[in-house]
């Protein structure tokens, strides 16, 4: 903000709410520190997360959905996907990889610039592209893959004829398939296989058991995909794998590998027994999803330990939208532009947590405080959906919050100014009415555009 020769002075407490981000002075070594987890939204709709206690020099998100970074001596940051997408770094770096958990990269380097990107929907444990696992060059990182703590169920398999059909089912009966007679034109094998790493569902849709289920049938070494006849595919669950979920919405739905996309193909729900069949007529990737009980519009959180500290990932309070994704509110003071205290704060499971995907960051609601970022100068005020209006003159900010107007600015880490739009400039206090402006935004689903 330009302001006729009077200096602008802000002073802003930030208290993160989800994530800390602060900027030591000149002459320190690393630049950006991550003093708690901070969940970034990319471009492309991918969410990546930087652990706490991660430094580096900086740290620059791109339209094309790539992160720059420069390092410096003591330069030590960790990236992780909890859709456990593939994640690449130009520069190496040392990998842990927890199937159906999350695959992290641990840059370690003391010079250089370089980049990280995510390939989407590329999912699984990779192998690092170029560089060691510490420092700035050297061979390619070994990827360190844990396994779950509960084990994946074995495949099963079993012979089908043309002429008396047959059945098989997973050894812990999670899984089975039944053919009637006439439903193959030879005899084969049917393969049951198990997956805990597949591309995720979307749309906020919990994956019942946490797995998915590869059915094939063989005919002399040859894929056969489609049937005569419809066959039944039976998936049996226990309470604790659709906790979090209604299990009146559950379905069965099938990866459609030309569009990358899981779809519906119904299913009948027998509750008693806990089972949801369905009939088809060919096979490829299959799983039981449903949809997570909390509504659109609710405040959520995990319990905390009665000793829990105040950067631990359960303080953390999310936005559900109406596109059920879950919204992360940057800091305190974003949250506290929206609501007064936290009475409507709701207490969920880690499945129910888990079940819905990072939709975005909130934004401060229209109105209420104006902002600006640490590398820019300007001070702006808030419209609808993040959109940033430069405030032009002191003029206008007093005739916009009164004679104390600079107490009214809130200063935000530029790792999350892509969460914002610029808009048109406010010259006259006359183009920003913000009891209007914030009045309209009633709620977040709506100042969003969900």
């Amino acid at each position: 903000m330009s302001m006729s020769g009077k200096k602008l002075s802000v002073i802003a407490v930030l208290v993160m709410f989800v994530s800390v981000i602060s900027f030591p002075a000149v002459g320190s070594a690393a630049t950006v520190t991550f003093s708690s987890d901070t969940t970034l939204l990319l471009p492309n709709g991918v969410s990546l997360t930087v652990l706490g206690g991660s430094l580096v020099e900086s740290l620059v998100v791109n339209d094309n959905s790539s992160i720059s970074l420069t390092f410096d001596t003591d330069t030590n940051i960790t990236f992780r996907s909890y859709d456990v997408y593939v994640i690449n770094s130009s520069t190496g770096g040392s990998q842990t990889c927890v199937p159906n958990g999350y695959n992290q990269v641990t840059i370690t380097t003391t010079s250089g610039s370089g980049g990280v990107t995510v390939d989407n929907p590329t999912l699984g444990c990779n192998t690092l592209a170029s560089g060691g696992n510490t420092g700035g060059g050297g061979g390619g990182g070994t990827p360190v893959v844990q396994q779950p703590t509960t084990p994946t169920p074995t495949s099963t398999s079993a012979t089908i004829t043309s002429s008396a059909g047959g059945s098989a089912t997973m050894s812990n009966g999670a899984a089975s398939v039944i053919f009637p007679t006439g439903a193959v034109t030879s005899d084969g094998t049917v393969t049951i296989e198990p997956q805990t790493s597949f591309i995720s569902p979307g749309a906020a849709l919990g994956v019942v058991g946490g797995t998915v289920y590869d059915f094939a049938f063989t005919v002399g070494g040859q894929t056969v995909s489609t049937f005569s006849q419809p066959v039944t595919l039976t998936f049996t669950y226990d309470n604790s794998d659709i906790s979090g979920l209604d299990e009146s919405t559950l379905g069965v739905y099938y990866f459609d590998t030309d569009t990358n996309q899981w779809i519906e193909v119904g299913g009948t729900i027998n509750a008693a027994t806990n089972t949801i069949s369905v009939e088809v007529q060919h096979f490829t990737l299959f799983g039981v999803f449903g949809q997570p009980i909390v509504a659109s519009g609710r405040l959520i959180k995990l319990a905390c330990a009665a000793n829990a500290d105040i950067n631990d990932p359960c303080k953390s309070v999310y936005y559900v939208g109406k596109n059920n994704k879950r919204f992360v509110f940057p800091n305190e003071k974003i949250y506290a532009s929206w609501y007064s205290d936290f009475s409507q704060v709701e207490i969920v499971s880690a499945e129910t947590m888990a079940a819905y995907q990072i939709g975005g960051n909130v934004t401060y609601r229209p109105g209420i405080r104006m902002i600006k970022i640490q590398s820019d100068p300007k001070v702006y005020a808030v419209d609808a959906n993040g959109s940033l209006r430069w405030v032009v003159t002191e003029a206008v900010a007093q005739a916009l919050y009164g004679s104390a107007w600079n107490t009214m600015v809130d200063d935000i880490s530029a790792a999350f100014f892509f969460s914002y739009t610029i808009g048109a400039d406010v010259a006259d206090s006359a183009t920003y009415n913000k009891e209007t402006i914030r009045n309209a935004a009633v709620d977040i689903n709506t100042n969003q555009v969900l």
